[in-house]
């Protein structure tokens, strides 16, 4: 019997995840698996139409919004966002906001 292929990848190094074929550790179909840095005060907006997606906050600060709901982002705090809702994550104004986006197509 052959051994499973693995790849561990360090979320904090931007080149972890950049080349990787993630279709061999999860079998689905991925719409963006991503290390992002929003510069202090920007945003990134829009609705998840054909997937779902996780972020985890990996560094600076910022607020993410649900409707009137309103989260605020550290370091350590994760988000699972379902089909239809939006992706609505701004960094703060003072500092940016350093992230892990896996966002997975809902077929």
């Amino acid at each position: 019997m052959s051994e499973p292929s693995y790849h561990v990848a360090h979320l904090a190094e931007p080149s972890a995840v950049a080349g990787a074929d993630l279709s061999r550790v999860f079998a689905a179909s991925w719409e963006q698996v991503a290390h992002l840095r929003l510069a202090p005060g920007e945003a990134l907006r829009r609705t998840l139409t054909d997937s779902e997606a996780m972020v985890f906050v990996l560094g600076g600060s910022g607020t993410a919004r649900l409707g009137d709901l309103e989260q605020p982002l550290r370091e350590g705090i994760s988000l699972t966002l379902f089909q239809g809702e939006p992706l609505d994550l701004e960094a703060a104004a003072d500092q940016g906001l350093d992230l892990f986006l896996a966002e997975i197509n809902v077929d």
